[in-house]
């Protein structure tokens, strides 16, 4: 497996942020799921970078389906903000718009879990996102929403940035669930 990937990487070269699609439903759960516990990549960019993206494809939700999405980073222990979002959107690695989670680290921490749950509100066309720090809880902002068409491709993108150039923020891993429903 891993004579053919380096030979894959050779013959088409890395790409810069790596990309996954979750595979259909199962017929009897409804579930899917894909996951990756390699290191996808880092960055000090000052602006938000896309570190990985995740392809669902279309009508693997359904009007009252879930996703989770969960995402484990290292950080540079210091003082500095380092910042890891999840954005769901229509587009591959998309740095802005769709339906947007960020955590941000100031303190001296060395890692970052992050847990985020969206869920079509009725319609396919429709979602609703808790805001609250880790996905759990509760939270002092509204839930989040967004019209994203999941009759059509949509994208978890896992981003990051930092506040200053000399640190670093690394995607360790990830997992994608989906709930058809």
């Amino acid at each position: 497996m891993m004579k053919r990937l380096a030979l894959l990487l050779l013959l088409f070269g890395a790409p810069a942020a790596s990309q996954t699609t979750i595979a259909p439903p199962g017929v009897a759960t409804g579930l899917s799921f894909a996951a990756s516990g390699y290191a996808n990549g880092g960055t000090s960019s000052l602006t938000e970078v896309n570190l990985a993206s995740v392809k669902i494809p279309a009508n693997s939700i359904g009007a009252n389906g879930v996703v989770e999405i969960a995402a484990a980073y290292s950080i540079t222990a210091n003082t500095n903000n380092k910042t890891a979002t999840v954005r769901y959107a229509a587009t591959q690695g998309a740095l802005s718009g769709g339906l947007g989670y960020a955590i941000t680290v100031g303190s001296s921490n060395a890692s970052i879990q992050m847990v985020q749950i969206i869920r079509n509100a009725n319609a396919t066309n429709s979602q609703v996102s808790f805001l609250g720090n880790q996905g759990y809880g509760n939270a002092t902002t509204a839930s989040g929403t967004s019209t994203l068409d999941t009759t059509q491709d949509t994208w978890i993108n896992l981003n990051g940035s930092v506040a200053v150039g000399t640190d670093v923020l690394t995607l360790l891993g990830w997992s994608v669930k989906v709930w058809k429903n």
